[in-house]
């Protein structure tokens, strides 16, 4: 136990010392970049590949090859001080004597830790929605022809459902998706019911997946009739619904509304195709017991 405690203060000991002398052996060790969480100086004829500050001051007197970065931080250029790429500032301000050279120009924030973390935190959720964006876009253009080329007879039977009910299909649809969603909120308040909710949600979504194929196909099929194409195949139909769908979802405030409503009509397509198949199996029951 004593020898661990030992081998312990010595670890913190060597941390601290490289802490404390991190600007002057940042440079060899990391093959002349300086990366650095306190002040850095680089002296009068020094020359180094690139450096990096975060809560820090950089004073530069010699030439930096490649980028100055400084956050939270300010960068003092002396008249020797020669950058051959950029200098980038955030959170603070640049001091340059006159001969400081510049060869690329500079970007400068002035505004505080918690100003800049507001930017990059806004800069990330317009990045995650981007993203979401691609994805639910390829999404609408992949999983449609997935299903008609999995279960052909079934998308066509929901799709032709639904082109007969479209508000029947849509009433239906916003009814199972509410019904669901209060269902999914129940079981999840308790541990227990986790399981059940996410059993529950991974069935809503595989719904969900065969009622946006089936309006897309649907889609596709009005699609070609307008344009009078001769009984184009279903494929061909699909990719057309598809491509409808992921354009109407992108289109600026509305798209998500549009998105929303067309999973219900699916969803209520699905509901009308079920009803029907129970209906029809009681009247073929009832027509055997006849018999």
């Amino acid at each position: 136990m004593i020898r661990f405690l030992n081998r312990y203060k010595l670890a913190v000991l060597f941390l601290l010392f490289l802490s404390f002398s991190v600007t002057a052996f940042a440079a060899p060790i990391t093959m002349g970049n300086i990366i650095s969480f306190s002040d850095v100086t680089v002296r009068t004829g020094e020359q180094v590949k690139s450096v990096l500050v975060v809560g820090g001051d950089a004073h530069i007197n010699g030439s930096v090859t490649d980028e100055l970065v400084v956050v939270n931080g300010n960068v003092f250029l002396s008249s020797t001080a020669d950058v051959r790429d950029r200098v980038i500032v955030l959170g603070g301000k640049i001091i340059a004597e006159n001969g400081a050279v510049i060869h690329k120009g500079f970007f400068q924030y002035g505004g505080d830790v918690f100003a800049i973390s507001s930017l990059l935190t806004a800069g990330l959720i317009v990045l995650i929605m981007w993203l979401a964006q691609f994805a639910i876009t390829a999404v609408l253009l992949l999983i449609p022809a997935a299903m008609v080329w999995l279960r052909p007879k079934l998308i066509g039977d929901i799709s032709q459902a639904i082109r007969e009910n479209k508000l029947k299909a849509v009433f239906l649809g916003i009814l199972s998706i509410l019904a669901g969603l209060t269902l999914i909120a129940i079981f999840s308040v308790s541990i227990i019911g986790l399981p059940l909710a996410f059993l529950l949600l991974l069935f809503l979504a595989v719904l969900a997946a065969v009622g946006i194929s089936a309006v897309s196909l649907s889609a596709g099929e009005s699609l070609s009739q307008y344009g009078n194409w001769q009984e184009p195949k279903k494929y061909f139909n699909v990719f057309l619904g598809s491509l409808l769908m992921a354009l109407l979802f992108n289109v600026p405030v509305i798209g998500l509304m549009l998105l929303y409503l067309a999973i219900a009509a699916g969803l209520g397509g699905v509901c009308i195709k079920l009803f029907t198949a129970k209906a029809t199996a009681n009247n073929e029951d009832k027509e055997v017991k006849s018999k």
